[in-house]
């Protein structure tokens, strides 16, 4: 959360959605740096008055800014925004859900168990009341919030729709036969497959070993936060660097969030860590381990069978199971793949067939008719089915793809992911693209090297 505005892929898409819908930007910027949003320097400012930052030329600060900086803009998600965030308006109004709709408490004092406190208040899952011998975060207010209790709160940002304007929904739903829905198109659904899963049921109580004692698991299933901030095994845990050390010993779920990304954060070390300073370096590693942690144990189970199925025939079954608690992939559909890569070896360990290989030399996946990719491509049309793998050339089983036929735009931000892997592997102490930002215009077909993004006139002094 704290590198979603210096991940050189984000800022490829969001070149891309300004090029499909000028100015569409905002509607990314205002989860990525919602610092830099609610500043006003993206769409609207403080009092009201229009500019035209969609495009992040009008952010403050730098990506590789000292971690102690501030304001900076490319600081991503803030405790404080997080903390900050409210279920409910100040009239008991509700926000739409998901796409960055959100509340922020802004009150000028925070009214908690203790009596009338200075704010606004910092929201969290714990109640400090009388009698309990957890200390506080140390520095500011705290306050109970159930909405920090539950996989809502992720909602905020991880359920995405496309924008509603003033000429109703910028892209619908079309179906297959090509017929428009009139619905808003779903561009993320992470929450929603949560909050529609058996993981989202109470019968997963205390799934993955973590019983934080505050919530009872038994009122809410294993939520979001189960699996993405898993409770520290630290004895010198602390909720804040203002406490004693181990004061929140085995009651503390981790901040680090998480996920499936192994190859970004890597890019983001090189990049700017040594800048940063702290222990950003050493965080971003860790990161990458428990990334890989969560996929190889965590995410799926992967059972393969193998029969001879005639002399110099070898026929192959694999059963993928999903265990995470929303499809998988999810997320942002452009930039989530998964594939099956199935080996045959001999005795020696030589490789006598392969099917699903990914070089990492060029970022390309070899695919044929038998590979199996599970993914999720934004266009219209539809992709034939996908036999199942074979060793054989025969198709072992044959199922219907959701896929379909991938845009422009996914190819073209394929092609610029794939050549920034190359780019990345072969200079990673030489980075090109030091400012990521580039003058708004339309997304290129074809590209020879990842370029620099500059903005116009005094962005050279930030």
């Amino acid at each position: 959360m704290a590198q979603s505005m210096r991940d050189p892929l984000f800022w490829a898409a969001l070149d891309v959605a300004n090029a499909d819908i000028p100015g569409v930007g905002d509607y990314c910027l205002r989860c990525h740096t919602p610092q830099g949003w609610l500043d006003g320097r993206v769409s609207k400012t403080t009092i009201g008055t229009l500019v035209d930052g969609a495009d992040g030329c009008l952010l403050e600060g730098q990506h590789d800014a000292a971690y102690y900086m501030s304001p900076n803009d490319y600081g991503g998600v803030t405790c404080h925004f997080c903390h900050r965030l409210t279920e409910t308006g100040p009239n008991g109004e509700i926000a739409p859900p998901g796409s960055g709709n959100f509340w922020l408490d802004d009150n000028a004092t925070c009214e908690n168990s203790q009596g009338t406190q200075p704010g606004p208040c910092r929201y969290g899952p714990y109640d400090y009341g009388a009698g309990d011998t957890r200390l506080p975060p140390g520095g500011h207010t705290w306050k109970y919030s159930s909405f920090h209790d539950r996989g809502s709160v992720c909602g905020v940002c991880h359920d995405v729709t496309t924008p509603i304007t003033s000429n109703g929904p910028a892209k619908t739903l079309i179906l297959a036969d090509g017929s428009d829905t009139g619905i808003p198109m779903p561009l993320e659904r992470t929450f929603s497959e949560w909050r529609h899963s058996a993981y989202a049921d109470v019968i997963f109580r205390n799934r993955m070993g973590d019983d934080f004692g505050f919530t009872p698991q038994l009122e809410r299933g294993a939520t979001c936060q189960d699996c993405h901030m898993a409770n520290s095994p630290d004895p010198l845990a602390t909720a804040c660097n203002q406490n004693d050390p181990g004061s929140r010993a085995g009651n503390l779920p981790v901040h680090e969030f998480v996920g499936g990304n192994t190859w970004v954060p890597p890019m983001i070390r090189d990049l700017y860590a040594l800048n940063i300073g702290d222990t950003t370096a050493d965080a971003l590693d860790r990161t990458v381990d428990l990334a890989r942690h969560m996929l190889s144990e965590r995410s799926a189970t992967v059972e393969t069978s193998a029969t001879v199925s005639a002399p110099g025939q070898l026929g192959i079954t694999v059963k993928v199971t999903n265990l995470a608690g929303h499809k998988l992939p999810t997320g942002y559909a452009e930039g989530r793949r998964m594939w099956l890569h199935v080996v045959v070896r001999d005795g020696a360990n030589n490789i006598l067939w392969q099917n699903g290989y990914w070089n990492p030399a060029t970022g390309e996946l070899s695919e044929d008719a038998q590979t199996r990719v599970y993914e999720t491509l934004r266009a219209s049309g539809t992709r034939p089915p996908r036999p199942a793998t074979s060793s054989t050339g025969r198709a072992a089983s044959s199922s219907t793809s959701c896929s379909t036929t991938a845009s422009p735009r996914t190819t073209a931000f394929r092609r610029w992911a794939s050549l920034a892997v190359r780019t990345w592997r072969s200079a990673r102490s030489a980075w090109p693209i030091r400012r990521l930002r580039r003058v708004r215009q339309p997304w290129p077909t074809t590209m020879s090297s990842p370029t620099t993004r500059h903005c116009p006139a005094a962005s050279a002094a930030r």
